[in-house]
């Protein structure tokens, strides 16, 4: 059995293909919106100029006028926001990507100090001649794990896990289980 099967490198937090989607959605809510109005005004202001071709009324043709007027309005404070937003967005985006970088940043310098770390203790077992059962439940015991758990991660009864912690601070010439874990631990503080 492959010790590293327990060890296995987390990626809860994954901060591939993100993106701020829900202003990217109100964004195009808001285009179809100011197409929308800037078809009001083209029909408006063609049907303008056809009513002034048939002569029609005054009124009529400032009721007309009015809606070409507040479609148009609406098209402008449409296109200005629409402007906003994608600023908006682009901000975000360089942030969320600034962030990201970040992370994968603290990730990587995470890795190498694991394998250092991973290297140091590698050492010591081998300097204490820990068989290859012993240096998992070591690995298991470092990992906070209890002697039961250790046991079914293992497929061995408990039984079998104190014997081999029994060894394993035997070997490392450590009182226990605290004794133990601050060996490693406390050089990091």
């Amino acid at each position: 059995m492959k010790f590293s099967r327990f060890f296995h490198q987390s990626n809860d937090l994954d901060v591939e293909n993100r993106a701020p989607k829900g202003s990217a959605k109100k964004l195009d809510s808001i285009k179809a919106l100011a197409l929308f109005f800037a078809a009001i005004t083209i029909f408006n202001i063609f049907d303008i100029y056809t009513d002034i071709a048939e002569k029609k009324g005054y009124w009529h043709l400032l009721d007309e006028a009015l809606i070409a007027i507040g479609a148009a309005g609406s098209f402008l404070y449409l296109v200005s926001k629409i402007k906003r937003q994608a600023a908006s967005l682009a901000t975000q985006k360089g942030e969320l990507d600034r962030a990201t970088q970040e992370v994968l940043n603290w990730r990587e310098e995470a890795a190498i100090l694991r394998s250092g770390i991973s290297a140091q203790i590698e050492k010591e077992f081998t300097k204490w001649h820990l068989t290859e059962a012993e240096s998992e439940v070591a690995h298991l015991l470092l990992k906070g794990f209890s002697l039961t758990k250790i046991g079914e991660l293992r497929g061995v009864v408990e039984k079998t896990v104190r014997s081999q912690t029994h060894s394993i601070y035997s070997k490392s010439g450590l009182a226990g289980r605290a004794e133990f874990s601050a060996y490693f631990i406390e050089d990091l503080f």
